[in-house]
C-alpha cells in the first residue's frame, strides 16, 4: 500500500475593498486590493503566483504584474499595489500544504473576481472568445446546469457548505460538483497534451484547454446543458491542435484521445455522481463532499501519470497505452471505492470575514488506494 497525494483543485480570494470590474473593454481605470485571502479545496496552497493577467492570456508569465505569493495559509494580499479593474487574475504554482505536493495546475477568472477556480478559469476564457461578463456567465451557468442566482465571480461552495441554510447547501454541492468535473478535464486534458511538449508543464496548456472548452460553449445552441466531459476527444483534439506542433507527438495523442476521453468521462461522471449522492443536511457534508472529490482526483492523478509516461517516451505505444487506459477506466470506481482519506477538522480563517476564525475547512492529511 502507498500513500499517493496529489495538488489542490480551487483557490478562493476574499477583497475587503475590490472596485469590480464589468469584464472586457480597455478601460485603465484601477483599484486597489487592501486585503485577499486564498484558499484552496483539499488545503491551502502555499508560495502560489497569483498576478494580474497583463496580456489576458490565461498564464503567469513576464509582464504579469503586480504579482504576489500565497502565505503558509495560502493567503495572498496585493497590499496598497495599483490593481487593473479592468484585467483578469491569474494563478500557478505552489503546494498544497496538506499533502506537500506541487499544484500544478493554473486557473484564471475574470475582473473583479473574489474566487479563481475551475468554473471561473472557464467563464473568463468565455469572455476572452469576445462575451460580456454578464453573457459569459449566464451562458456557462446554463450549459453547466448551475444555478441562476449564484455569481460564480464571488460564489464559495465550500463556505456556503459549512455555513448557508440548506437550500443554499444544496446549490453549492451542484456549483462543487460541476467544479470537480470540469477539473477532472482540466487536468487529464493539459497533462496529456503538456506531455507531448519538451519542457512544457500542464499549467501552460491549462489555458489552451479552457479556450477549447469555452469555443464548444459558445457553439452550443439552445438552452440545453452541455456535457463538457462528453466532448472531451474533441477538447484534447482541439487542444493538441493548437499546442502541439510535431506532427508526430500530435498523431500520438490523436490516436489515445477516444480512450483517455472515455477515462475522462467516467472519472467526471464518479466525482458528479458521489458528490450529488451526498445529503447536505449531514453534520459531516462538507467533509463527505469534499472527500468524495478528493477520492476520484486521487485516481484521475495516478491514471493521468500512466498516460504522461507513455506520451513521453521516445518511442510511443499508442495500442498498448490504450490497452492500459482501457483497463484503467474498467476499474476507475472500484479504485475510487478502496481510496482511504485521513481529515482532520480544524478552524480556519473564514473568507467572508477576515478577522473572524471559524471551522470551513478540514485539512486532508494523506491519501491511501
Amino acid at each position: 500500500m502507498r500513500t499517493e497525494k496529489f495538488g489542490s483543485m480551487f483557490l478562493a480570494v476574499t477583497s475587503v475593498s475590490l472596485i469590480i470590474g464589468c469584464g472586457g473593454g480597455s478601460s485603465s481605470s484601477t483599484t486597489t486590493s487592501t486585503v485577499t485571502n486564498g484558499t484552496v479545496i483539499d488545503d491551502y496552497i502555499s508560495g502560489a503566483t497569483v498576478c494580474v493577467d497583463v496580456n489576458s492570456n490565461g498564464k503567469v508569465d513576464t509582464g504579469d504584474t503586480p504579482c504576489v505569493s500565497t502565505n503558509a495559509l495560502g493567503q495572498f494580499s496585493f497590499g496598497t499595489a495599483t490593481v487593473s479593474s479592468t484585467l483578469p487574475l491569474v494563478m500557478a504554482g505552489g503546494i498544497d500544504i496538506g499533502t506537500g505536493v506541487a499544484f500544478t495546475g493554473s486557473f484564471s477568472a475574470p475582473a473583479g473576481s473574489t474566487v479563481i477556480n475551475p468554473l471561473t478559469t472557464i467563464v473568463q476564457a468565455v469572455v476572452a472568445s469576445g462575451q460580456t461578463l454578464v453573457a459569459a456567465q449566464a451562458l456557462v451557468k446554463t450549459k453547466l446546469g448551475l444555478p441562476s442566482s449564484i455569481d460564480l465571480t464571488t460564489f464559495d461552495p465550500l463556505v456556503t457548505l459549512s455555513t448557508g441554510t440548506t437550500a443554499e447547501k444544496d446549490n453549492a454541492k451542484i456549483v462543487f460538483a460541476q467544479q470537480s468535473s470540469i477539473q477532472v478535464v482540466l487536468t487529464s486534458v493539459s497533462k496529456t497534451i503538456a506531455s507531448s511538449i519538451s519542457g512544457t508543464s500542464e499549467n501552460k496548456v491549462t489555458a489552451a484547454a479552457a479556450t477549447q472548452i469555452a469555443l464548444l460553449l459558445v457553439a452550443s445552441s439552445g438552452s440545453t446543458t452541455f456535457d463538457v466531459a462528453g466532448n472531451a476527444e474533441t477538447i484534447i483534439n482541439n487542444t493538441a491542435t493548437t499546442e502541439i506542433a510535431d506532427a508526430t507527438k500530435r498523431a500520438n495523442v490523436s490516436a489515445v484521445a477516444a480512450t483517455v476521453a472515455s477515462q475522462v468521462k467516467k472519472a467526471s461522471d464518479t466525482a458528479v455522481t458521489n458528490i450529488n449522492a451526498i445529503s447536505v443536511s449531514s453534520t459531516s457534508s462538507l467533509q463527505s463532499i469534499r472527500e468524495a472529490a478528493v477520492k476520484v482526483q486521487t485516481v484521475v492523478n495516478t491514471n493521468t501519470d500512466t498516460i504522461v509516461t507513455a506520451l513521453s517516451a521516445t518511442t510511443v505505444d499508442t495500442a498498448a497505452l490504450n490497452t492500459a487506459v482501457t483497463g484503467a477506466t474498467a476499474t476507475l470506481d472500484s479504485d475510487v471505492a478502496t481510496v482511504t482519506v485521513t481529515t482532520t477538522l480544524t478552524s480556519v480563517p473564514d473568507p467572508t470575514n477576515n478577522t473572524a476564525s471559524t471551522t470551513i475547512l478540514s485539512g486532508i492529511t494523506a491519501v491511501t488506494p
